[in-house]
């Protein structure tokens, strides 16, 4: 075995270690280079995702114009509905005016025959 010096056997130790110092600090650069990228990737997509969401609410309704939208359809439908209502009672009123009508024929007719058989 050779035999070395104290000061030269802490000479190399150091270069070994500043050796390793270096590596670990590009292994660390190249990281934070990488991280960099995917951070600026990332706001950029934030950034498109945000610009979409706001032009999608631009064509969103807002609430109180929906509500008087709604209250007006209701009121709307409620006339409707009103006049559906009139419009059967109506037609009902009509045909029961019209089976009354029939009905009292029939008995006329009926009395008629009945009373020329007996003549």
């Amino acid at each position: 075995m050779s035999e070395v010096s104290l000061k030269e056997y802490f000479e190399k130790i150091l270069v070994e270690k500043d050796k390793a110092i270096n590596i670990a600090l590009q292994a660390a650069e190249k990281a934070v280079a990488v991280a960099e990228k995917n951070a600026e990737k990332w706001r950029d997509n934030a950034n498109e995702w945000r610009g979409a969401m706001t032009d999608r609410e631009k064509t969103f309704m807002p609430r109180s114009e929906f509500n008087t939208y709604k209250e007006t359809a209701e009121k709307a439908q409620a006339i409707e509905k009103e006049r559906a209502d009139k419009g059967e009672g109506k037609g009902a009123g009509l045909e029961s005016g019209w089976k009354i009508l029939i009905g009292i024929l029939g008995l006329i007719t009926t009395i008629l025959v009945i009373y020329n058989f007996i003549k």
